[in-house]
């Protein structure tokens, strides 16, 4: 056979289109495909010659091209493989045949590929074949175990005409079970060895891989065209791919141990299945891409449990990170890039879910704690200071959540990512990684706004910036991030997001960074105390860390002496300049002293000694930054009194035991929260309050006052009482583009709620949810929902988006010869303007389109914001003399993207000029 010069072998310029389709009944299921880049693939001419070129996209929009970036497509009429040509909307077949022409020196174009607008409109209707495919009665939404161990079910398959697996079995035991790059070794390291995914083959092989045979060839599991007839309509591809696997599953399953569980978490479900299918990906939307899916159609089984969740693989494809990427949706984790061709990575290589290295590299700590669970919990940063964190591959939880002062749906999380070991070795640098949250999302796929978004230099709404270089380090002189910084801390509206981080260290065994924390209520832990009414106790011999968190910020103190003495009342830090005021005795107004730069530095000291000693009373210490304009991270206050004892101690004891069990704490004067039984010491002799927290299903005991004695421990009791009438309730609401529109729930006609609010003291009994209108969406319908006592209630409302509603009219109706009358037709949408809308139209009447009038395209586009945009029929003299009366006749064609209203056709009436 002849081989094509130019034997490809790399392509970087890669473009990133794809889109996911919902299957819509009674529930939903969404097909994940893996977002793959130049991957060769071997073909062949019709006339034998072998040519070879790259495939990159996902599984709804994956492309042909060479290592040149120039667009191959078959041609519908010769079966060729050509290069593209850019049309209105789609790609068009070229006479110049891969192979044999040289595209640069035909001048093509690079990179061609199907316009955004009909990409959209050929996946709506996808979704909407696909969703009439999907039986109402029987969607499954089946999740994979995330904890302990899967028995990984991998099946080979093998169409007619097809040669087998050339690989020896080992190899696939390698990629799947091996102690090195594999993935049960992936996921035991990324899940901190909580769990194991062990596969098992089938058929059963020893050496050569063996495959199932199924009876089609592989045409018949591709899209039809002229060139393949046997392909499938969109309407039938779930019932080819689902009939396929069910035929697979049927024909191995007796091989499957009866012993082997396959159920780890019994729920009545296969854990997970794997379909390797020999050869290459296809391109161009073919179901032959890898790609995570449900078996919902067809019901089969192995050992008495249903196959749900699986995973399809091309042998050619394969490799360790597209099976963890894939694995890792069967666990429940959403994409993390974007569904469109905006060119922006949210994350980039520093996260499984957008880009799949191989070996792959790790998850970031949000989505192994969300979608994970292998993380308990985000500690978050409440207090400015210096921290220190070890990688994350090396120390489960190694992450710090920090809150932003000017959003209450967006954070941030810091995390140390290290290029060591087999798996985070491939990350395209080492340091501290940002980024952002956002409460409001799931994935990115439909981003911008995004879930995760990894903050970059020149990174910014709307610029991509370079997410290679996000780590943060002194190895690389990027060392802080603050809101006027690059990259700086914006939110997803583009807002500050008030994050203030600096000082971050060397790459080593852990990192280290300091934070400011800012605005809001953040701050110490002694705060509010902003007034002399929220003054906190400080006792005698006690040094509390504090900090002025923000410009403005003040703190007042408060302590108390049981008899007269001398005093040192003293601030202290490594920056910051304070001035301080002490006032009493037992009066917050009467001046007893002032200092500013009498300490250490420009820190402040006040000691009252001999003559000038003070009486007994209660004092009130008022410091702030001078100027009252700067922050201080961080300072120290200390006091000490000569003389006897002036601090005792309060122990609590919480009652009943079933409420400290339930989280039940207390606190002294706003201070830390305390477990039942625990003492807080050096209290200064006076009265003091205890506070209690708030826990679900209890009422919690009032404050209460307890007089400390010097050299003594007080002893206090706090009853909980068990909420017996009410509950709680929480709805979220989705999509989160219905939420950023103003949807809102609402219990009983109640007041309005936002998505993930929580209302408490709910009677316990049934009530009815109902949900905002807000215009161009469908609100879901009222639900009945039943609150236990005690107990907590989580419901969910799906908004849907209504499509515009298009109609056509002729604003003037007639025209004339030789086209200084012309017609006008208007097209209207009444409803949502957010964006550009395309509208097709059929073209009929007795004038010639093109010969009559100037030629019409059959579509228009109603810019964003536009209610209507205007079509012109502008005759033309054809020479012909004399005529009738010609008509031009336009008639909407319906999309998924919008419904045709009434009028949908509109006429305009030619005159002959003679």
């Amino acid at each position: 056979m002849q081989r094509s010069k130019g034997r490809v072998t790399r392509f970087q310029h890669w473009i990133l289109w794809t889109v996911c389709f919902m299957i819509l009944a009674s529930a939903a299921t969404c097909v994940h495909g893996a977002l793959l880049r130049n991957v060769p693939v071997t073909l062949k001419q019709p006339d034998g010659t072998v040519i070879e070129c790259l495939a990159s996209g996902d599984e709804f929009h994956n492309w042909l091209h060479d290592e040149d970036g120039y667009t191959i497509v078959q041609d519908p009429d010769t079966g060729y493989y050509v290069y593209a040509l850019e049309g209105d909307e789609d790609v068009v077949p070229s006479p110049y045949r891969v192979g044999e022409e040289d595209p640069r020196a035909l001048n093509l174009k690079k990179n061609v590929n199907i316009a955004p607008g009909r990409l959209q409109d050929k996946v709506l209707v996808q979704r909407q074949l696909l969703g009439q495919a999907a039986p109402a009665y029987d969607v499954m939404i089946v999740g994979t175990p995330q904890l302990g161990t899967i028995n990984n079910i991998v099946i080979f398959i093998r169409f007619a005409s097809d040669p087998n697996f050339w690989q020896d079995i080992s190899t696939y035991e390698g990629m799947f079970n091996s102690a090195q790059s594999s993935v049960n070794n992936y996921f035991k390291e990324a899940s901190y060895n909580q769990l194991s995914i062990v596969s098992h083959f089938y058929p059963l092989s020893s050496g050569s891989v063996n495959s199932y045979l199924d009876s089609n060839p592989r045409e018949y599991f591709m899209p039809y065209s002229a060139s393949n007839t046997i392909g499938y309509q969109e309407s039938e591809r779930a019932s080819r791919e689902h009939g396929l696997l069910k035929r697979a599953v049927e024909a191995v399953k007796s091989q499957v141990p009866s012993g082997l569980n396959v159920d780890s978490d019994a729920d009545g479900y296969v854990d997970n299945v794997v379909f390797v299918v020999q050869g290459d990906p296809s391109a161009w939307g073919s179901l032959l891409w890898p790609h995570q899916w449900n078996l919902y159609s067809e019901q089969v089984y192995i050992n008495g449990k249903r196959v749900g969740a699986y995973n399809l693989q091309l042998q050619k494809s394969i490799n360790v990170g597209v099976l963890c990427h894939e694995m890792f949706h069967s666990l429940g984790a959403p994409d993390l890039y974007h569904y469109s061709q905006d060119g922006k990575n949210p994350v980039y290589q520093w996260d499984l879910m957008e880009y799949q290295t191989n070996p792959p590299q790790h998850m970031s700590a949000h989505m192994k704690w969300k979608y994970g669970s292998w993380i308990s919990s985000i500690p978050q940063i409440t207090a400015s200071g210096t921290y220190s964190l070890p990688s994350l591959r090396s120390s489960p939880g190694s992450a710090y959540r920090i809150a932003s002062p000017n959003s209450s749906s967006e954070y941030f999380v810091v995390e140390y990512r290290k290029k060591e070991g087999t798996f985070e070795s491939s990350l395209p640098g080492e340091g501290l990684l940002v980024y952002r949250i956002n409460t409001q999302c799931e994935g990115n796929a439909n981003g911008p706004p995004d879930e995760v978004y990894v903050y970059r230099p020149g990174g910014t709404l709307n610029a991509n910036g370079t997410p290679a270089q996000a780590h943060f380090s002194s190895n690389v002189s990027r060392t802080q991030i603050n809101d006027s910084t690059n990259p700086s801390s914006f939110l997803s509206s583009g807002g500050p997001g008030g994050l203030k981080i600096y000082n971050v260290g060397s790459v080593g065994s852990s990192i280290t960074f300091t934070v400011d924390i800012l605005g809001g209520s953040a701050g110490d832990e002694y705060e509010p105390d902003d007034t002399p009414a929220e003054a906190k106790n400080i006792a005698v011999g006690q040094m509390q860390t504090r900090s002025i968190h923000v410009p403005a910020d003040v703190d007042w103190v408060k302590f108390t002496l049981t008899q007269p003495g001398e005093v040192r009342i003293e601030t202290n830090g490594s920056v910051g300049d304070t001035e301080m005021w002490l006032f009493g005795p037992n009066s917050s107004t009467s001046l007893v002293e002032y200092d500013n730069d009498d300490g250490n530095g420009s820190f402040s000291l006040i000691e009252r000694t001999g003559a000038n000693a003070l009486d007994a009373g209660t004092y009130y210490l008022k410091i702030q930054e001078v100027g009252n304009n700067a922050v201080i991270s961080q300072y120290t206050l200390s006091l000490t009194a000569a003389g006897a004892s002036q601090t005792g101690a309060v122990s609590v004891t919480i009652t009943p035991g079933q409420a400290a069990t339930a989280g039940a704490q207390w606190r002294v004067d706003g201070g830390a929260w305390k477990n039942s039984g625990q003492t807080v010491s050096n209290l200064a002799a006076g009265s003091h309050t205890l506070s209690f927290k708030s826990i679900a299903g209890w009422v919690s005991p009032t404050d209460q006052a307890v007089n400390i004695v010097g050299g003594q421990t007080t002893a206090a009791t706090g009853v909980y009482q068990l909420q017996k009438e009410t509950g709680t309730l929480s709805v979220k609401i989705s999509p989160p583009k219905a939420v950023a529109a103003g949807a809102q729930w609402r219990v009983d006609g109640g007041a309005w709620k936002n998505s993930g609010e929580v209302l408490s003291g709910l009677a316990a009994g049934s009530h009815t949810v109902s949900f905002k209108k807000i215009p161009y969406w469908t609100r879901p319908a009222p639900q009945t929902i039943t609150t236990q006592a005690g107990g907590s209630v989580q419901a969910a409302g799906d908004y849907a988006r209504q499509p515009p509603v298009v109609t056509i009219t002729a604003t003037d109706a007639v025209a004339s010869e030789p086209g200084t009358n012309t017609g006008k037709i208007r097209v209207n949408r009444k409803g949502d303007r957010s964006k550009p809308l395309t509208v097709r139209y059929k073209i009929s009447g007795t004038a010639t389109n093109g010969t009559d009038y100037v030629r019409l395209s059959g579509k228009l586009v109603i810019p964003k914001g536009k209610a209507f945009q205007v079509i012109r029929i502008i005759p033309l003299d054809n020479g012909k003399k004399p005529e009738d009366d010609e008509t031009v006749i336009l008639t909407l064609s319906p999309l998924p993207s919008y419904q045709v209203g009434s009028p949908g056709s509109a006429t305009v009436t030619i005159k002959d000029d003679d």
